[in-house]
């Protein structure tokens, strides 16, 4: 029975420590009042666009600025809202659609934000790219985003 319990606390470990590893992440974003966009791709093949049902954005404890966010579906990209456009640091105006009236911010005060794709009220199946900037005149400097 002790070796059921360990061996169940290994594998519960492993899973947790794993849990992001999947996605992807982008570990040094540094934000600017000039929108940018990242498309999302898997890790390991570098596939893009990887569809992920969760997306975790962080600001170090340095940051004292917000940071707005948009992130589309995979029905958007396949809509072509933001389809190739925003590749290869090209812009369009879909691809910059983030902006400081978005409902979606990440406040200097709360670090960090987890949003979980709910198919019900956002349609498709999870999130492909996030589109994110400071408000003018502002900067986030080493803003990590993961998915998964």
């Amino acid at each position: 029975m002790l070796k059921r319990i360990l061996l169940l606390l290994l594998l519960a470990l492993a899973v947790a420590g794993s849990a992001w590893a999947d996605g992807g992440t982008d570990n040094d974003v540094d934000v600017t009042a000039t929108s940018q966009t990242i498309i999302f791709s898997e890790q390991d093949s570098g596939k893009s666009p990887y569809i992920a049902s969760s997306v975790l954005i962080r600001i170090p404890s340095t940051n004292t600025n917000e940071v707005y966010f948009w992130l589309f579906t995979d029905a958007q990209y396949r809509g072509d809202e933001i389809g190739i456009a925003c590749g290869g640091g090209v812009t369009s105006a879909a691809c910059v659609r983030s902006a400081t009236t978005s409902d979606r911010v990440l406040k200097p005060a709360d670090r960090s934000i987890e949003i979980v794709f709910d198919p019900v009220t956002e349609g498709g199946y999870g999130y492909v790219a996030i589109s994110i900037v400071c408000a003018a005149a502002e900067t986030s400097d080493d803003i990590v985003v993961d998915w998964k």
